[in-house]
């Protein structure tokens, strides 16, 4: 919501703890988060790098959910298809609502995208709009 710089700071302090103390499910969407401030800053190359890393944490653990599966992905794809208008808002409507439908399964991935607006920012995104704005206007 405009404080980027903030909440890098503190997602960064949960990331560079050591993995095996924190919740797999708590660190990963601390990864998450820093995907979507990257995703925030513009840094594409950042981003595509630390989409993969995410990817291999993923691999190692053994499992993915749905969220954490397309999520990362998704980001990255944003971040590289600026080019073609209609087809990053065709995208972009079909993972707001392949999210919509994670969202109603029970679960702690289902919380953490409610909670975090995870919906919402993507909708700012889809209506070209500043997300606090789009909040506030809702």
């Amino acid at each position: 919501m405009g404080k980027n710089d903030e909440a890098l700071h503190w997602i960064r302090t949960i990331l560079k703890e050591n993995r095996n103390l924190i919740r797999h499910d708590i660190y990963n969407f601390a990864n998450i988060m820093n995907l979507i401030i990257q995703y925030e800053f513009g840094n594409a190359s950042t981003l595509e790098y630390q989409v993969q890393a995410f990817q291999r944490l993923l691999s190692e653990q053994g499992k993915k959910s749905a969220f954490e599966s397309m999520f990362p992905n998704l980001l990255k794809k944003l971040a590289n298809v600026i080019h073609d208008k209609s087809q990053t808002l065709t995208f972009l409507q079909k993972s707001i609502d392949r999210i919509k439908e994670i969202s109603l399964e029970p679960g702690f991935e289902s919380g953490f995208i409610k909670q975090f607006y995870i919906v919402e920012w993507l909708e700012s995104k889809l209506y070209r709009k500043n997300f606090l704005e789009y909040l506030c206007g809702k």
